[in-house]
């Protein structure tokens, strides 16, 4: 073989080698640099397992925790229930308690008014007569809320005369309006129907604290009650609007009118001897009959509370064709006419 090509091939050979070695060299630094790699993550994954056993062990003292504080609250839960229960049991039957000799005391003080009696007694007796009324009343509202509260209250709904039963409802209302020189005025719109299916006792209250309510606080000027229905997917709806031209109630009051032992009156003198469940008893009622209740107010102005009250035509009742349990005919109010127009606004 010539020179020339010996020479080239181990100056290549060389070359080859060289390339080899210096490979060599970056393999080994590579290694190094793995298993220093591997070193650090070793380490890691030892950090990592004791921090894992540690928050495990953590979540495991949460879960106690938790479970813990699921059983005290369990009990405090079932506590609270029980005490409500026990409050309202409380007031269910201290109220009756009173109630019953009250409704004799009030009995005998009518029956004594109707003897002959000297101007001084009888005004003594009526004072004592209105007295009793009135704490019959706060017994009635303190009975009623605690039945609500113990979720011990049912509704009853049946057919009634919408139009004679507010119409009834009103008129002792006009009456207490007039000694205080204000009017009491009410409209019905012709699109109420005649007979609807609700609990008739329930809308009364309502109404009757309303009303009632407005003709407390409003010592000049009237309170106008409307009566219409308004139509939405699921149905008919009864809509009670009351308007008065009273104090009216302030801004920063308004969104707690509707709590229990809160007052309307905006002085809080509580001259009116209210207890305060007046509107409270009735946000609960309408929230029981699935509706809503607002109030619009500005002081000096007077208020308009709004009530809406889903409920379902009924027809006309044939008391011939109806017997109640003990088979006697159960009788409805007799039926009015009403003309086809809305009917104007009328001093009650």
């Amino acid at each position: 073989m010539p020179l020339p090509k010996m020479k080239a091939q181990a100056k290549s050979r060389s070359e080859v080698h060289s390339r080899l070695h210096q490979k060599e060299l970056e393999l080994q630094k590579k290694s190094r640099q793995l298993a220093a790699a591997n070193l650090r993550l070793a380490d890691s994954n030892r950090k990592l397992l004791g921090r894992t056993g540690e928050l495990t062990g953590k979540s495991h003292e949460m879960e106690r925790t938790v479970a813990l504080l699921k059983r005290e609250l369990d009990l405090a839960k079932k506590s609270a229930v029980a005490a409500r229960e026990a409050k309202s049991h409380f007031l269910v039957n201290m109220s009756r308690e009173i109630r019953t000799p009250m409704t004799g005391m009030l009995g005998m003080i009518d029956f004594t008014l109707d003897s002959d009696l000297k101007p001084d007694q009888a005004s003594r007796l009526e004072i004592a007569r209105r007295a009793g009324k009135a704490l019959v009343k706060v017994i009635n509202d303190v009975l009623d809320f605690a039945r609500i509260e113990a979720g011990h209250l049912r509704l009853a709904p049946e057919p009634f005369d919408v139009r004679r039963s507010i119409a009834d409802l009103l008129k002792p209302l006009g009456e207490e309006a007039a000694k205080k020189q204000i009017r009491l005025r009410h409209t019905l719109s012709d699109a109420v129907p005649e007979f609807i299916l609700a609990d008739e006792m329930r809308i009364r209250q309502i109404l009757l604290n309303l009303v009632g309510n407005a003709v407390k606080f409003t010592q000049r000027g009237s309170v106008t009650v409307q009566v219409h229905v308004s139509q939405d997917c699921d149905g008919k709806n009864l809509c009670l609007s009351i308007a008065d031209t009273g104090v009216g109630i302030p801004e920063e009051r308004r969104g707690t009118i509707f709590d229990a032992f809160v007052q309307a009156e905006p002085s809080g003198t509580r001259s009116h001897g209210d207890t305060g469940l007046g509107l409270a008893i009735s946000a609960k009622l309408v929230s029981l009959m699935g509706g809503e209740i607002s109030c619009q107010s500005s002081p000096g102005a007077g208020s308009t509370f709004s009530v809406t009250i889903p409920v379902a035509v009924a027809p006309e009742p044939e008391a011939e064709a109806l017997t109640g349990q003990v088979g006697k005919p159960v009788h409805f109010p007799e039926r009015r006419d009403v003309p086809n127009r809305r009917q104007p606004l009328m001093d009650v």
